[in-house]
Parts: C-alpha cells; structure tokens; sequence
C-alpha cells in the first residue's frame, strides 16, 4: 500500500497490506467516507446525467405541414415504418422494426427533437439504438459461450 489508497485513512502510509490491495473494510483505518472523494464521483455522475439528458431525444406526434421522410416515421400496430416514398397518391412504407414491450407508443406519425426543439433524423437514432442492440448480444453470446466451455471442463 505504498502508492496508497483514496479508501485508507493512512494514504501512501498504510501499513496494514504488504502488497498492493485496496483498503477493504476488514483494514483498521479503512475510511468509509472520505469527502473529498465522494464529492468528486457526485460531480462526475451529475455531468454523465447531464450530458446523457442532452443527448437523449424527446419522441412527438409529428406537426408538419407536410410530409417529411427523412424526418417522419410511422407506428402501426407496435411496428416502426419508415416513408419510403410520398406521392399525392399513396405513401410507402418500409418496415424498420418491431417495438418492445416495455416501448408503447399508439399508432401515429411521430418525429424526434432534441431540447432545441429541431428535428433530428429518424436514421440516425434507430441506427444507434440497433448498434447497441447488436453489441449488448456479442458480449451476451461471449458469456454464454465462456459459460458452455467451462462446462464442457
């Protein structure tokens, strides 16, 4: 404990570890609470809360006057559709996905703004939420092939 942990009362002076360990509770002058630290993982969870309220974008019932495709998508029976193509005529829709359980949203023309109430586009968003989708399984595949071979062991 030479370098010293943030978590011990004696900092860079703990004599109680011989090698490099973090000051656990079973340690004589573990600090449970150390101000200064506490006060700096509030502040860096604040700004992470901040920034993750900016980024996230408010879902609205569409107000355009006309229609936009690069702007608009539709909800139809907790099916996402992007306009394909818009005519006086008739609308093509293209199917993008399925909606969740947790996810309801009632049948309609729907659009993304962020806090300055501009429009963002609506690729742009499901593709994030798509590529989180696919990471989230790889590392979940990951786990349960690492749980298959220690099995097989």
């Amino acid at each position: 404990m030479s370098q010293g942990e943030k978590s011990c009362k004696m900092f860079g002076n703990c004599t109680e570890f011989t090698e490099i360990k973090k000051c656990n509770k079973d340690c004589g002058f573990y600090n449970s609470k150390n101000e200064d630290i506490s006060k700096e993982v509030d502040q860096a969870a604040e700004e992470e809360l901040k920034k993750e309220e900016e980024d996230k974008p408010i879902i609205q019932l569409s107000t355009l006057p006309k229609f936009d495709k690069m702007h608009e998508f539709v909800v139809l029976k907790n099916h996402v559709f992007f306009m394909q193509n818009v005519s006086p005529k008739k609308i093509i829709l293209k199917y993008k996905r399925k909606l969740g359980k947790k996810d309801t949203l009632p049948d309609g023309c729907y659009v993304f703004k962020d806090k300055n109430d501009n429009l963002i586009e609506h690729a742009k968003i499901f593709g994030k939420l798509d590529k989180n989708i696919r990471a989230a399984r790889r590392t979940n595949d990951k786990k349960i092939r690492a749980a298959k071979k220690e099995k097989t062991k």
